[in-house]
């Protein structure tokens, strides 16, 4: 199992949208994850974890489903992220 951090352009281009309007960051340097909310497995994250065996790796937060490890949060906070789009709902479920 492999698991990856992806994006989807149009997400990419939100990020960047909102980041260009954000207001109070103006003068400041941030910098922020911008990642799909999914990981690219067809695994649980929580499996794939376990498969690599980094299950002692302390966790900040519970990890649900296949929902990505990488944290997007501040980008949430600060710009009002949040990813729209995904691979599975995009190429699988088709």
């Amino acid at each position: 199992a492999q698991i990856f951090c992806y994006n989807d352009v149009r997400d990419v281009a939100q990020a960047f949208r909102l980041a260009l309007e954000a207001k109070g960051l103006e003068g400041r340097y941030e910098s922020f994850n911008i990642c799909a909310d999914d990981n690219t497995s067809k695994f649980n994250t929580m499996e794939v974890i376990k498969m690599f065996g980094w299950s002692e790796v302390p966790l900040k937060k519970e990890i649900k489903g296949r929902q990505s490890f990488f944290d997007w949060s501040k980008a949430k906070r600060l710009l009002g992220f949040q990813p729209l789009y995904n691979w599975y709902d995009l190429y699988i479920k088709k």
